[in-house]
């Protein structure tokens, strides 16, 4: 518990979720949490199974903060033990987190923990997820199941699918909350996580107090708007944290103009992070944040959809 919580910026996993990867990854038909489950045959079969038990929940931790997620963001630690379990099936190779061999492999763990995280799969009655997905993961012979799996789970309470008004309830997530990470982090797919990325505000926070809007000669019937919106998802990108301190403060549109003169560049750059062809100033912020929306839930719906090759 303490090397797993160690890792990258820190986990919160405790022994109980230890010894429910034991349950899991064992094989043991009955993985119920409850004293019954841990006899001396079971832990006999745990401590013969022991190290590789470990090197997989280990992995499956290295492979997550790999991909940008720590204790503040990983809303369920549940959703790391199908991971454990793939990746003991596999033989939890050493360089799984970063080799060109499992790529297409790390892509569906991210887009099904995302998917999970998001939709709460494992609150309530996590066993009820547990089986079918290890049934699923024990079957697979070609890379993470990620479709078996949705098919799997279709119909069902815990069904993996969004429909447009989860989508758009997406949108409400606000900077620094736990799930706000893992909708950012999902329409970024072509990012490396391994580096450090920052939560942006795209128009700055510290623009938005009243005093500072009525000086700007923003309308008063504005002036909620913005202040109720500058924190949603619709304001935030993920930006590396050098460009991130040079943004700091600047009025948005000054900033684009000045770090992209090059207008190829500052449209790559505006595709890459969503942002709408319109006037970019604090004045037009009300239509930026409507148009942007339109560009996260496009992006997200047809992520969901997406096939991974």
């Amino acid at each position: 518990v303490d090397d797993i919580n160690s890792i990258g910026d820190g986990f919160n996993i405790n022994k109980d979720f230890v010894l429910k990867n034991c349950l899991v990854l064992t094989g043991f038909k009955d993985i119920a949490f409850k004293v019954d489950n841990f006899n001396q045959d079971n832990m006999l079969a745990i401590e013969n199974k022991w190290d590789d038990i470990t090197k997989a929940i280990k992995l499956s931790v290295v492979l997550l903060s790999s991909l940008g997620y720590h204790r503040d963001n990983l809303t369920s630690n549940n959703a790391l033990i199908p991971i454990s379990s793939y990746l003991y099936k596999i033989g939890s190779p050493d360089n799984f987190p970063e080799s060109n061999k499992y790529q297409s492999d790390r892509q569906r763990i991210f887009k099904w923990l995302v998917m999970v995280l998001l939709k709460r799969t494992f609150s309530g009655q996590p066993d009820n997820v547990l089986r079918p997905i290890r049934e699923v993961i024990a079957s697979s012979e070609a890379g993470f199941p990620l479709e078996e799996i949705i098919d799997k789970l279709k119909g069902s309470t815990k069904a993996i699918s969004f429909d447009s008004d989860e989508i758009d309830n997406l949108l409400y997530y606000q900077y620094a909350q736990a799930y706000t990470y893992s909708v950012l982090s999902f329409i970024y797919p072509s990012l490396d996580f391994r580096n450090k990325f920052h939560q942006d505000h795209i128009f700055p926070k510290k623009l938005f107090t009243r005093k500072r809007l009525e000086k700007r000669g923003i309308k008063s019937d504005d002036i909620d708007f913005y202040l109720e919106n500058y924190n949603y998802l619709a304001n935030l990108q993920l930006l590396e944290g050098v460009p991130n301190q040079e943004k700091s403060g600047k009025d948005f549109d000054v900033w684009i103009a000045e770090k992209y003169p090059n207008n190829k560049d500052r449209k790559a750059y505006m595709e890459r992070h969503y942002i709408p062809n319109i006037d970019l100033t604090l004045e037009n912020f009300r239509q930026f944040i409507e148009e942007r929306e339109k560009l996260i839930v496009a992006a997200f719906k047809n992520l969901v959809v997406q096939k991974i090759a």
